[in-house]
């Protein structure tokens, strides 16, 4: 029997969903790199780290160039005179000089017929005692010497008030300002004797006196035509055993101003001005014959 094939019938309803999900598989393997990403932008700037220790000493610079010289300092104070250096050679013998005529010796004769009678005045500097002016005139008869303290500086001699003293191993005029009242070496006195110039007889210099030194010390004489300054030194004292010791003023009539300041090999070395004495000329008329 020979069958034939009709057409396809309707499409039938559709059948229920998927069927029910079975177990995960197991993982693959793992697959291959992927190729580098792009370098992702750059992070910000994370706090200070603490600072390390010192590294070691670098090697040392140049020297470098020399600076210029600065300007000079202010003069500092006379400094104490030098030993005596030794003699010369003696030159040679000069020619001889023309013979002098001789005149008859004439002695010196007042016109006026006055005498002189010489005789001695002292003025002392502890007449008046305890402290001072720093400029103080000591007086007797018609002649004055008027006294002045000084304390040493580098650049004006500051006055310095007195103080007259009369102990028993010592008297005589200092200064205010030192521990025992007395001159030491960073402090002087200043004398005017230009009115001993006039005074004193023609041929004769006055003494001055200087009390309260002590071993290793002394005292020093300075000569100045300049109100408050040192000026030339023109004594240091060479005997420091005294106490006391007397000379005469040097180069009298050359410095209106004398000054004392202490002196020797000892830096606590401390003295006195003690006295100032003279010699004037009482006139007199000759008496009639």
């Amino acid at each position: 029997m020979i069958y034939k094939v009709g057409p396809p019938g309707p499409t039938g309803p559709t059948g229920p969903s998927n069927g029910i999900v079975g177990p995960k598989g197991e993982t693959g393997p793992k697959g291959e790199t992927g190729p580098k990403g792009e370098t992702g932008p750059k992070g910000e700037t994370g706090p200070n780290g603490e600072t390390g220790p010192n590294g070691e000493t670098g090697p040392k610079g140049e020297t470098g160039t020399k600076g210029e010289t600065g300007p000079n300092g202010e003069t500092g104070p006379k400094g104490e005179t030098g030993t005596k250096g030794e003699t010369g050679t003696k030159g040679e013998t000069g020619p001889k000089g023309e013979t002098a005529q001789t005149e008859p010796v004439i002695p010196m004769i007042d016109t006026s017929g006055v005498i002189c009678t010489p005789f001695n005045q002292t003025i002392y500097f502890d007449a008046s005692l305890g402290l001072l002016n720093s400029t103080t005139d000591f007086k007797l008869n018609d002649i004055t010497i008027a006294a002045s303290g000084y304390t040493i500086s580098l650049t004006n001699d500051a006055l310095t008030d007195l103080y007259a003293s009369d102990n028993d191993d010592s008297k005589g005029l200092g200064i205010s300002t030192d521990s025992a009242y007395k001159i030491n070496k960073q402090t002087y006195i200043q004398l005017d004797i230009s009115n001993l110039f006039t005074s004193v007889k023609t041929d004769t210099i006055p003494n001055i006196t200087i009390d309260g030194i002590k071993e290793k010390g002394g005292f020093r004489i300075f000569g100045s035509n300049i109100v408050g300054t040192l000026g030339t030194s023109l004594y240091a004292s060479i005997v420091d055993t005294d106490k006391k010791q007397t000379i005469s003023i040097p180069l009298f009539k050359n410095y209106k101003y004398i000054s004392i300041t202490a002196a020797g090999s000892s830096e606590k070395s401390k003295v006195l001005l003690h006295s100032v004495d003279y010699i004037i000329c009482e006139e007199t008329l000759p008496s009639n014959p």
